[in-house]
C-alpha cells in the first residue's frame, strides 16, 4: 500500500474520529502500566481512601484497563463517540459517557472522589480561561474530600521530541497512516497532522494542543483558592516540577466540607 497518493483527495475529519480504530496502534509505545502504577502511587501517597476512579479523556480505555487489573473500580468520559466505541468493546462492563471538559455535564456532584485527566488532555483546552472553567467544573463535581490528578505536557517535550517529527506506519493492506508534528514556539501551539489511508479514501485530522507554562497554571490554581495543591511533580516522580520538565503532574485536593484548612 502506498502512503502517498497524489491523485487521492483528502477529506478532513474531526479529531479522534477516523483515527479511533488505529489509535492504539499509533500509541503502542505508551506504557499504560507505568501510568497506572504512578497514579495508584499518587492516590496512596495522599492517603485517600477510595476505590473508584473517573478518567476524563479516557480515549480507548487502555489506562482504565490497567487500573481494572489493579482492582480499581473505574469509569470513563470522552468527547469522541468513536473512541468510546473502541473503549466499550475493550471494557464492556465499564460505564462510559460521551462528555468532556470544561463542562462535565453528565457527572453528578459528589459522584466520584478521584478524577484523573491524563495524556495531555488538559492541553487540548485552547485558552487558560477554559482551564479555569475546567477546574471549576471538577471542583463542583468532586466528592469531599476528593482528588483531581492531571498532567500537562511542557514546551521542552514539544521542542525536542515533536517538532518537525514524522512517523509513517502500514497497519494492513488497506490501512496506513502518516503523522507530522510541529511546534509553534511563538504561539505555544503543538500541532499534529495525521493522514489515514483507508479503503474508503484518505482522511486527515489536525490536532492542536496549547502548551501552558506550569507556573501559569499553578498561579491560576492558587488564585482561585478552591483546590489545595498536594504537589506538582516532574514526570512520573515525586520530585518538584521544574520549568524545563517535559511533563508535570498536578495533584489537587478538595478538602472535606468540615475541614477549614487548605
Amino acid at each position: 500500500m502506498q502512503l502517498q497518493n497524489e491523485s487521492s483527495s483528502v477529506e478532513f475529519s474531526a479529531p479522534y474520529s477516523v483515527l479511533a480504530p488505529i489509535y492504539d496502534q499509533m500509541m503502542s509505545h505508551v506504557n499504560y502500566g507505568r501510568w497506572a502504577d504512578y497514579i495508584e502511587a499518587i492516590i496512596h501517597k495522599t492517603g485517600a481512601e477510595v476505590d473508584c476512579v473517573l478518567d476524563v479523556g479516557c480515549g480507548t480505555g487502555s489506562f482504565l484497563r490497567e487500573m481494572r487489573q489493579r482492582h480499581w473500580k473505574v469509569a470513563g468520559i470522552d468527547p469522541s463517540a468513536q473512541m468510546l466505541k473502541v473503549a466499550r468493546k475493550r471494557l464492556p462492563n465499564v460505564p462510559f459517557r460521551e462528555d468532556g471538559l470544561p463542562q462535565l455535564a453528565t457527572v453528578a456532584p459528589g459522584e466520584f472522589a478521584v478524577i484523573t485527566c491524563l495524556f495531555d488532555t488538559m492541553n487540548y483546552l485552547p485558552e487558560i480561561s477554559l482551564v479555569s472553567a475546567a477546574l471549576d467544573s471538577v471542583y463542583q463535581k468532586l466528592a469531599s474530600p476528593g482528588l483531581f490528578i492531571f498532567d500537562l505536557v511542557g514546551e521542552e517535550n514539544c521542542k525536542h521530541y515533536f517538532n518537525n517529527y514524522t512517523e509513517n506506519d502500514v497497519i494492513s493492506e488497506e490501512l496506513a497512516y502518516s503523522r507530522f508534528c510541529h511546534y509553534d514556539r511563538k504561539n505555544k501551539i503543538q500541532t499534529n497532522e495525521i493522514q489515514m489511508f483507508t479503503a474508503d479514501g484518505v482522511f486527515e485530522e489536525i490536532h492542536h494542543q496549547k502548551i501552558f507554562s506550569y507556573r501559569e497554571v499553578e498561579k491560576l490554581i492558587r488564585r482561585k483558592k478552591e483546590f489545595g495543591i498536594f504537589g506538582i511533580f516532574e514526570g512520573f516522580s515525586f520530585r518538584p516540577v521544574r520549568n524545563r520538565s517535559g511533563r508535570a503532574h498536578f495533584v489537587l485536593q478538595k478538602r472535606s466540607d468540615d475541614d477549614s484548612t487548605v
